[in-house]
């Protein structure tokens, strides 16, 4: 079917399928229209207003506003398939200390993208994608009783915040990547990598380590005031350009790893280990021994 708009003695009409209209079906036939168009332009996604809430279908989904859990024993947000983004808007998933995580990604799924929001205050983990491989983007772990976030293995930790958590603030498996993240004011490790890489992300009064690793590359990062070592690695990682300051025992304490070009400032221990020094780092000013 084809349509066009014209003039006709001084007035407006449009044609439809090769046969003129004018007047008030005028008005009617540009209503279809525009209905029409937007009904195509419909969101596709499927919209969460209160939780607990399972996904069981691939597709995209969003928050509606602020969701708390109503209690016991609800949970969260469940994500029992892979093919799946959502998008939290910007908007707060709270716990009420109900113990289960805020949102948990069941295994072995994959192809899980999660973002842009916070989880606060559930008495499990914040965000439990430790059986699944995830994007897991500009989240904020805030005040959960567990860890703030776990990611699976061949994951990417991107631009999350985790705070106040009562264990580790991030942990993501082997074949992960954690950048351009903080974790802070958490009371076991901040950060936590196996087999992956940890870039351009700070590590700041944590209650353990403020980084720890193995086979592990760990490069520009920045960590202070942790109440262990601020770098940990057991072995077989590259720990180059990163700033470490005022912890309360090692800046860097590895073993069996390389470490280049780092900075150490008044750090409570030296820093003892089988690491080999390829140089460049700098203890309190001066070239580190």
């Amino acid at each position: 079917m084809s349509f066009g708009v014209f003039l006709r003695g001084g007035g407006l009409g449009v044609g439809v399928g090769g046969a003129r209209v004018g007047g008030l079906r005028l008005v009617v036939a540009l209503s279809v229209l525009w209905l029409a168009a937007g009904a195509a332009l419909a969101d596709p996604r499927t919209p969460i207003s209160s939780i607990p809430f399972t996904i069981t279908q691939p597709g995209s989904y969003y928050l509606t506003g602020n969701l708390t859990s109503p209690g016991l024993p609800a949970g969260g947000i469940t994500i029992n398939t892979s093919h799946v983004t959502l998008d939290l808007m910007g908007f707060v998933i709270s716990g009420s200390r109900t113990p289960s995580a805020g949102i948990f990604v069941t295994a072995p799924n994959t192809d899980v993208a999660i973002r842009n929001g916070t989880i606060r205050n559930w008495i499990g983990i914040g965000v439990d994608a430790s059986g699944a491989s995830v994007i897991l983007e500009d989240l904020r772990a805030v005040d959960n009783r567990g860890d703030g976030i776990r990611a699976g293995s061949a994951s990417q930790v991107r631009g999350c915040t985790a705070t106040g958590n009562g264990a580790v603030g991030i942990i993501a498996d082997e074949d992960s990547v954690v950048i351009h993240c903080l974790a802070a004011n958490n009371t076991d490790n901040g950060i936590i990598v196996d087999r992956g890489t940890i870039n351009s992300s700070t590590a700041s009064k944590n209650g353990g380590n403020g980084i720890w690793a193995q086979y592990t590359t760990v490069s520009q990062n920045a960590a202070n005031g942790n109440a262990n070592d601020v770098i940990a690695c057991d072995s077989g990682c590259t720990v180059v350009e990163n700033v470490v300051a005022e912890n309360h025992r090692w800046g860097l304490n590895v073993h069996n790893s390389a470490y280049a070009n780092n900075t150490l400032f008044n750090n409570a221990l030296p820093n003892p280990g089988s690491g080999v020094q390829t140089g460049g780092n700098v203890c309190n000013i001066s070239l580190c021994p």
